[in-house]
């Protein structure tokens, strides 16, 4: 797990913001999900697997885990909501939801069983009753990465290569993802927590100006919680803003907050030393094109062994090769 993908689970583990992100997600902003209605349980699923075929076989467990899960029991029953926070586009996540979602299912067959078995009730094949039902799973995945993901699998489906014209393929059972990407979440006013603060600063983070602009002129990033900068931080990819926080302290209301618009001069900085150490690299290549480029004209040198000449490592003749040829 990525270091933004732990972060921001940090965050919307909070119940008030992990009901905020669904509300805005599915009800457009309406305050259908109390947060006082969201218990945070455990997503660590036991999933058991059987060892090598004969007698004496074992049967071996291990853990999957899920990155937030909350209970939401309200007037109605009881729903299961999950986040997966995604910081990297992985083909196989129509894959991963629905084992993820299987295993709950599979979680509460098997409290079934236990409640039977501790009431010396007959267990009966498949371990349920007629009436017994299973609580419904809602899974969102949360992707704020900065790759495009329009190839992204949306479904098992996308994932399988089907025969061209197979017959069989109406009896295949498909499964989809619920995506969300921070990218296409134009609209940060349908959020009414801080996760509003942090939404609307990844959504400028490719465009530096409009980012500084946007957190210089909105008053409520004057005062923001510590774990807002610090998600603001890694989604900018400035370290520097989350090493220096305590230089951006500011009171309001006798709470201690930090102000975002004092740390965009230190990312600014960043953004300045980046680039120069960017420039540097492009004169040092470009310095040893052209000695490259002397060598093979002047002593009658290959591209292999003018390169070997100027003692240039083997991990980076390639890409003057793709440069030279």
């Amino acid at each position: 797990m990525g270091k933004m993908d732990v972060i921001m689970n940090e965050f919307l583990e909070e119940p008030e913001r992990f009901a905020d992100f669904f509300n805005g997600v599915v009800f457009g902003g309406e305050e259908v999900i109390k947060p006082e209605e969201l218990k945070c349980v455990s997503g660590r699923y036991k999933v058991s697997s059987s060892g090598e075929k004969g007698r004496g076989r074992k049967t071996k467990s291990s853990n999957r885990y899920r990155d937030i899960k909350m209970e939401w029991k309200d007037s109605a029953g009881l729903r299961i909501l999950a986040i997966e926070n995604q910081n990297r586009i992985d083909y196989s996540m129509p894959f991963r939801i629905m084992g993820y979602d299987s295993a709950e299912y599979d979680k509460q067959i098997r409290a079934h069983k236990k409640r039977y078995r501790e009431e010396g009730t007959r267990l009966i094949p498949g371990g349920l009753k007629k009436d017994d039902k299973l609580a419904p799973v809602y899974t969102i995945v949360f992707y704020h990465g900065t790759e495009k993901y329009a190839d992204w699998p949306k479904e098992i489906s996308d994932m399988i290569d089907f025969p061209k014209g197979d017959r069989m393929r109406k009896l295949f059972s498909d499964y989809g993802i619920h995506l969300i990407c921070v990218d296409d979440m134009e609209n940060g006013d349908i959020f009414h927590t801080d996760l509003k603060l942090l939404i609307k600063a990844m959504s400028y983070r490719d465009n530096k100006t409009e980012l500084r602009e946007h957190l210089m002129t909105d008053r409520d990033y004057e005062h923001v919680g510590e774990d807002v900068l610090e998600a603001i931080s890694a989604a900018v990819n400035s370290p520097a803003i989350w090493e220096k926080r305590r230089e951006y302290i500011s009171t309001r209301n006798e709470m201690e907050g930090y102000d975002m618009c004092k740390a965009m001069d230190e990312w600014e900085a960043d953004v300045r030393a980046e680039g120069r150490a960017e420039g540097r690299e492009e004169g040092r290549e470009q310095s040893r094109i052209d000695s490259i480029r002397s060598i093979m004209k002047n002593l009658k040198l290959s591209l292999q062994e003018a390169m070997d000449a100027l003692s240039i490592p083997l991990e980076e003749q390639q890409k003057y090769k793709m440069k030279l040829q």
